[in-house]
């Protein structure tokens, strides 16, 4: 997602687009704008989880945890779900049972990708 704009740095494209957002969210009336606002809104609110993500797992590898070339994997991962998620919530149909259902169903998936990859030779 950041290699898009090679020449802006990631600092300045995560206060971006945190401004962005600020002005978007600020400014935005959901009960009163189109869908495409929406949709926008809800594009940006998934940009801003994987930035986040990215920069927890950054903060992780202070603390030890190695997360080298899977901190990519994890973050879309992640982002993938929380974004399900909120997107259930948004329209009224996020119950306890899907809780239950997309967290271990993410990590299973997750952990079934990740070693489909790691286990294949690799090819020079």
């Amino acid at each position: 997602m950041f290699n898009i704009l090679p020449h802006i740095s990631r600092r300045k494209l995560s206060i971006g687009l945190l401004a962005l957002d600020s002005a978007f969210f600020a400014f935005t009336d959901p009960a009163k704008v189109d869908s495409i606002f929406l949709i926008f809104g809800f594009m940006l609110l998934a940009a801003t989880s994987y930035l986040l993500i990215i920069k927890l797992c950054a903060l992780g590898r202070v603390y030890g945890l190695q997360f080298d070339r899977k901190s990519h994997q994890i973050a879309l991962f992640s982002t993938g779900i929380l974004i399900s998620l909120m997107a259930l919530q948004s329209i009224g149909e996020l119950t306890f049972r899907d809780l239950l259902v997309a967290l271990p169903l993410g990590i299973i998936t997750y952990m079934y990708l990740s070693y489909g990859r790691s286990s294949r030779p690799h090819a020079v």
